[in-house]
């Protein structure tokens, strides 16, 4: 009985192990299900897109996501809450320098690049009353609005007008909301940096009298247009065209050359490299959906250059960019094989080809026996001085062939060389001979 009990006991004990090993996996795995996602202000493009997405990824089984929004979020703190590891995903302006709030560079911030989201476009819309030769016309005097004081809009106006060499004291710069950041009586040239379907944009241009400046002549970009030299100091931008009537009758009336900047989907490098590689999987298989959802999704691409973004690239979308691509040798088999099979047929054919060059040099230096021994033989049919002078420069243009071939390693200084020499010598005794019997 006592030892039947003392296995009861056991059992006991080791359910109760199970279950607690059992529970802590539980919770463990559960908190790996669970990402943090920073965004924006709520309703705010970057809050729209991440719910979009951490719907996608949470439809897929990828796991739970908590979608951050807030006005103080931007693409400075979103980078701090990764860093902090207060989120793993954030949306962020491409152009973001880490430098400035942290002492450490892209690589050392440990943030990584997902990939680029959609293009951010610069927009600085006026009244169409305003008729501005160049961006420095357009602001000198001016209220210009440039968004919030720590927002990226603001950080990048000021270096653009400091690249145009505009003095930002020579007009007034208005730090505000960006739903306050329309034309008006207080703002006369509105600025920001944000996607092309965004309600203010279109409510300035279609309501507002509102219009997109134009850094050059559309046909001018990538062409050398002001934009390219712009970006030529600062090359996470890039020149953007706005198409006529983007926003329908109101406008544009001509395509607008402008700049853009990508918005980028980042995380961490404590992130596992699978997981990523899941994510961005999931992200372009429901392309379709996502820019169902919201048009500025539909430039999603898998071809994009990591010399495009700003921070490396995250491990595990290297494995999803480089899933299809084969091996070393299965790329290379082909030529590996040619080039193995050349190296078997040269091993082996190394005696016969040494063979066959010396007696192709050989065979050179025939050719020129048989031209010297049909002029020996001649000599004495010759008739007038002309033909033996002739027959001379003959072979001394013969003579000076072998020794050039002979400097080229295409004849062997060997007996038949000699040979050579020799009877071209007697032969032209014999010529010389037959002249001095001819002028008698």
């Amino acid at each position: 009985m006592k030892t039947l009990e003392f296995r009861y006991k056991n059992i006991g004990v080791n359910i109760i192990l199970f279950s607690a090993i059992l529970a802590t996996f539980t919770h463990c795995s559960k908190n790996r299900n669970e990402y943090v996602m920073a965004t924006s202000s709520p309703g705010a493009t970057y809050n729209n897109i991440g719910k979009s997405i951490a719907e996608i990824w949470e439809m897929d089984g990828l796991g739970k996501i908590k979608v951050l929004e807030g006005k103080e979020l931007n693409s400075k703190t979103n980078c701090l809450l990764l860093i902090d590891r207060k989120a793993d995903f954030a949306f962020v302006q491409n152009d973001t320098r880490v430098e400035e709030f942290v002492t450490a560079n892209v690589v050392d911030s440990k943030i990584r690049t997902m990939l680029p989201v959609y293009p951010e476009i610069l927009f600085i819309v006026y009244h169409d009353s305003l008729k501005p030769k160049s961006l420095k016309d357009l602001v000198l005097g001016r209220n210009v609005a440039i968004g919030p004081t720590t927002s990226g809009t603001a950080r990048f106006m000021k270096i653009l007008f400091n690249a145009f060499d505009i003095d930002t004291n020579g007009f007034n710069m208005i730090y505000c909301t960006f739903g306050e950041n329309l034309i008006g009586d207080s703002i006369n040239v509105s600025c920001s940096i944000t996607g092309f379907n965004n309600s203010r944009i279109f409510n300035m241009v279609s309501n507002l009298n509102g219009v997109i400046y134009s850094f050059d002549n559309f046909e001018l970009a990538g062409k050398g247009s002001t934009v390219e030299g712009f970006n030529m100091s600062y090359p996470r931008a890039r020149h953007f065209i706005i198409p006529k009537n983007t926003y329908g009758s109101s406008g544009p009336r001509q395509p607008v050359l402008t700049i853009a900047i990508d918005c980028v989907l980042l995380t961490h490098d404590d992130m596992d490299p699978y997981i990523i590689k899941d994510f961005v999987e999931s992200i372009f298989n429901n392309a379709p959906i996502l820019s169902n959802n919201n048009p500025l999704l539909g430039s999603l691409s898998e071809n994009f250059s990591s010399g495009t973004v700003n921070f490396p690239l995250h491990e595990g979308v290297k494995m999803y960019l480089e899933r299809n691509e084969p091996s070393f040798f299965e790329r290379y088999a082909e030529m590996i094989g040619v080039f193995f099979s050349i190296f078997i047929v040269l091993a082996g054919g190394i005696p016969s080809l040494v063979r066959w060059n010396k007696h192709r040099k050989k065979d050179r230096i025939d050719k020129y026996y048989i031209r010297l021994l049909e002029i020996e033989q001649n000599v004495e049919n010759f008739k007038t001085t002309d033909e033996c002078e002739r027959y001379l420069k003959e072979i001394t243009e013969l003579r000076r062939n072998a020794f050039k071939q002979l400097i080229n390693e295409k004849l062997i200084a060997d007996e038949s060389f000699r040979i050579f020499i020799n009877l071209a010598e007697s032969t032209i005794e014999l010529l010389n001979n037959k002249m001095i019997s001819l002028k008698r």
